[in-house]
């Protein structure tokens, strides 16, 4: 299983972000060994002097749930 796709389904503004902190509540299917699951997190958005813009996040999976077991 050499790749993984997450497909974004919705991105919602949260109201009262802080500068630096996460701006954005991402829904979308994370495809892991060809087992699709739902999830959401938390990621800051910016966008960047040329126009571009620039994601980060930071979230923990249970790979057990994408049948990944090890042991």
């Amino acid at each position: 299983f050499p790749t993984a796709e997450f497909v974004i389904a919705s991105a919602s503004l949260l109201g009262g972000a802080t500068t630096g902190s996460p701006n954005y509540r991402i829904r979308g299917s994370l495809t892991l060994r060809g087992v699709k699951r739902t999830m959401e997190f938390l990621a800051l958005i910016a966008e960047n002097a040329d126009g571009g813009y620039t994601a980060q996040a930071v979230f923990d999976i249970d790979r057990t749930e994408w049948g990944a077991l090890y042991g």
